[in-house]
């Protein structure tokens, strides 16, 4: 080789010694993913292990015999998801766009398992989704390993979860999908994505979502007025615009006129109806007032303690808000089921809660349910009309229970009054910030980050 060819190759020497001490991008990126995909993947599969679990030994217990009285009616709505859009369905009182929301699982389920199983396993997938968008937030909160498992675990073993999804085939988890996905958003600091996506929860999961929706509307301050105003209010008025066209002057009840009795609600305000000479259109009216009159002062107070404090309001922060104004109305209105306490965990879970208000939290969800089983064994025992899936939870109770069922009911509701008056005063105390817990924002890990 000659002495030209020997300075040519010496020049680009160092370009290749630099090119091998690179990492290769590929090889880095999978290291990082790798990981957060085993983790996902490890969260899912025990979700649906879980699941699938108590899915099997229910059925077994029960004979595959249905004790809800839902679940003809939710797998009529998923049947004929348009009906409800254009207000011809006569479960009119649901959100208009619901049974789309329902049949996109169901649809293909329905093809495939029982009547039992169809509708339950619709509800499981969307417990997947949830726990997918769980997953994808809390990766972006600054929290250790063991404290990701610790939320996981309490995602699994929540009973407002289960219950509703499984048990009781409520589709209230899909309503919780929603607020999930806009806390995703926001985390992510998409601000019109997030709002819009919990105005369509208002017309795709429940009217309650307009709580959430509210407190967003008000505490965006990057969106003009204008911006809001279109994301957030414009999905709800075409939804319920479009079903109240169709509901105008035909015999079906929208949500409107809709005032069912409420025999085993679990707010506080309606079991004192009756020693007010309260007919069930009052309670409602009197009871939604009250309510929406809490929520307010609960806005009010966040906007003056984040005015006075320069607080900076992150999602974790905007969770707070959102259980804070969903369980204060809950605590309150006439008719409050104890699936609505699935929608209130979607929040705990990204509130980062303190133990006293996780663990309150979850006896609230176990209580509330209590408060449903109780009422239907003692009303079934009272009118011995109980017949297949319910005769087996009443004899299997009247065979390990020494105490009534009425008894134990009214126990169930005092617990659940004083665990909703505790849980409404610790999450407006999570809300705001003091300057030296400011949240704080990392690009690399998104806003869901506050300093100890």
């Amino acid at each position: 080789m000659s002495w030209r060819q020997q300075a040519a190759l010496s020049r680009f020497e160092p370009a290749r010694s630099r090119r091998a001490a690179l990492p290769e991008p590929s090889n880095e990126v999978s290291r990082v993913a790798s990981p957060r995909l085993a983790e996902l993947l490890v969260f899912l599969a025990a979700v649906l292990i879980s699941r699938m679990a108590i899915l099997i030994l229910l059925k077994a217990f029960v004979g595959g015999n249905e004790f809800t009285d839902d679940v003809d009616m939710l797998q009529h709505i998923a049947r004929n998801p348009v009906q409800l859009v254009l207000g011809q369905s006569k479960y009119s009182q649901h959100p208009p766009f619901l049974g789309l929301a329902e049949w996109v699982f169901f649809a293909p389920l329905d093809l495939v398992f029982d009547e039992f199983t169809n509708f339950r396993i619709a509800m499981i997938c969307y417990e997947l989704v949830c726990s997918a968008l769980l997953f994808l937030i809390i990766r972006r909160m600054s929290a250790s390993r063991n404290q990701r498992i610790a939320l996981y675990a309490l995602y699994i073993a929540l009973p407002s979860q289960w219950m509703t999804s499984v048990v009781m085939a409520q589709d209230e988890i899909i309503a919780s999908a929603f607020i999930l996905l806009t806390l995703l958003f926001l985390s992510r600091s998409q601000h019109r994505a997030a709002l819009l996506t919990i105005s369509l929860g208002v017309v795709s999961g429940k009217i309650f979502l307009a709580l959430p929706l509210i407190g967003l509307m008000v505490f965006l301050p990057s969106l003009s007025i204008a911006t809001r105003a279109a994301l957030g209010l414009m999905p709800v008025l075409l939804g319920y615009g479009l079903q109240a066209v169709g509901t105008a002057g035909a015999d079906r009840a929208g949500v409107i006129s809709f005032v069912p009795d409420a025999p085993f609600s679990i707010s506080m305000l309606m079991w004192f109806a009756p020693a007010l000479s309260l007919s069930t259109a009052e309670g409602l009216y009197y009871s939604a007032t009250i309510g929406l009159a809490v929520c307010a002062a609960i806005i009010l107070y966040a906007i003056q303690f984040s005015r006075l404090r320069a607080a900076r309001w992150s999602p974790n922060h905007i969770a707070a808000l959102f259980y804070s104004l969903l369980s204060a109305f809950f605590i309150v209105f006439y008719h409050v089921n104890p699936e609505y306490i699935a929608l209130l965990s979607a929040c705990l879970l990204v509130m980062r809660p303190s133990a006293l208000l996780a663990l309150s939290h979850f006896v609230l969800s176990g209580a509330a349910w209590s408060i449903n089983l109780f009422y239907g064994i003692h009303r079934a025992s009272l009118n011995a009309q109980a017949r297949g899936g319910k005769a087996t939870f009443v004899s299997a109770f009247n065979d390990v229970s020494p105490f009534s069922a009425h008894t134990l009911f009214l126990l169930s509701l005092g617990l659940t009054w004083a665990l909703f008056c505790l849980v409404v005063l610790l999450s407006v105390r999570a809300m705001p910030v003091t300057p030296s817990q400011r949240a704080h924002f990392n690009p690399d890990r998104g806003p869901l980050q506050t300093s100890s």
